[in-house]
């Protein structure tokens, strides 16, 4: 999974992780972005929208609003229309270099062009609205002093989960390496992390690249959101999914 962080300021695609690709996309106000589908399973989390700034899907308007998540399951119809009088960004995660690399790309441009759609349904399956979870993550249990998280759903993709965490202020989650890639956005906070030797500041909008088999450690600055993005399910599908202490405890019976 080669991912990739485009950013509007510059021509560039840098490599981030392995299997996904993770453009970070601009809708201006009043423009659409045409239906489509494609055979890759696709995700976006909402950095900056507006009311009536929606994503469509198989014909029905989905609001998009800062901090939530559009799942678009591979071969839906889809595409973006921003009625409002904001620009809006989002980072979207796609498995395109995993399904390029098995085969299986196709991509379809819908004959209408912009598919026809007046219903919204804010309570859509394929939005998990930050109103929501954002509260019922404040009630999750601690998986680690000052550390919450909790699995978004229940509509899943098969390739790639997404894990809010909640980190309090001065919170430290140290993480065992594992046999997965993940990619942490930053919705809310602030703070600073450590994947293998490499160390970084984050806050809002930022993305934090951790690839497979490295130790890390996140610690918030302030009181914090992230959403976790990894290819863990695929990895657990396959049977390779593994963690340093399961390795090294196989490795102590040997």
């Amino acid at each position: 999974m080669t991912a990739f962080l485009i950013s509007p300021q510059a021509s560039l695609v840098k490599p981030l992780v392995k299997k996904s690709s993770l453009p970070k996309l601009p809708v201006k106000a009043g423009e659409k972005a045409h239906t489509h589908r494609h055979t890759p399973n696709a995700m976006r989390i909402v950095l900056e929208a507006a009311q009536e700034t929606y994503t469509v899907v198989d014909g029905v308007k989905i609001p998009m609003l800062p901090g939530d998540v559009l799942l678009t399951p591979n071969w839906c119809w889809y595409g973006h229309s921003n009625e409002s009088t904001q620009d809006a960004y989002w980072i979207d995660f796609l498995d395109a270099p995993l399904t390029a690399m098995i085969g299986p790309m196709f991509f379809q441009q819908h004959p209408q062009k912009d598919e026809t759609a007046t219903h919204v349904e804010a309570r859509s399956p394929m939005r998990i609205a930050f109103s929501d979870y954002a509260h019922r993550l404040l009630d999750a249990p601690e998986c680690a002093p000052g550390v919450r998280t909790l699995v978004l759903g229940p509509a899943t993709l098969v390739s790639f989960d997404r894990v809010a965490v909640r980190l309090a202020r001065d919170a430290a989650w140290t993480r065992d390496r594992s046999t997965a890639n993940e990619v942490f956005t930053v919705v809310q906070g602030s703070g600073r992390s450590r994947s293998g030797e490499r160390e970084f500041t984050w806050s809002r909008g930022d993305m934090i690249a951790a690839p497979a088999w490295q130790d890390q450690q996140h610690v918030a600055d302030e009181d914090s959101i992230l959403l976790r993005v990894s290819d863990e399910p695929l990895m657990r599908m396959l049977g390779w999914y593994h963690t340093g202490a399961e390795m090294a405890a196989a490795k102590a019976q040997a």
